[in-house]
């Protein structure tokens, strides 16, 4: 009996966390480039060679994109640091390298 409890438990899990985010992903708009500064994107400039045939394009939408990214994700915003840029490169480089 405690087998087929695990066996359920697990099969429930398994299925929950896929539909979970399918769940969030139907109530949320498709963007697909969502950054910290609306008001003066970053350019991509390295990356764009590498998306060559991409369906969505390297630059920020702007505009509508810019809207529904205040409305729905505005938990995301750019990080103040007070420490020099070099230092937090630095340590951001060594975060990335060792992830």
């Amino acid at each position: 009996m405690l087998v087929l409890f695990r066996a359920a438990l697990a099969g429930l899990i398994a299925f929950y966390l896929p539909y979970q985010q399918q769940e969030m992903a139907t109530r949320l708009p498709p963007i697909h480039d969502i950054i910290t500064n609306i008001n003066n994107p970053a350019a991509l400039v390295a990356i764009v060679p590498l998306r060559a045939g991409a369906p969505n394009p390297p630059e920020y939408g702007g505009g509508e994109t810019a809207q529904l990214q205040t409305e729905d994700y505005s938990d995301i915003m750019s990080q103040i640091y007070v420490q020099p840029q070099a230092d937090v490169f630095t340590v951001v480089t060594e975060v990335v390298v060792g992830w």
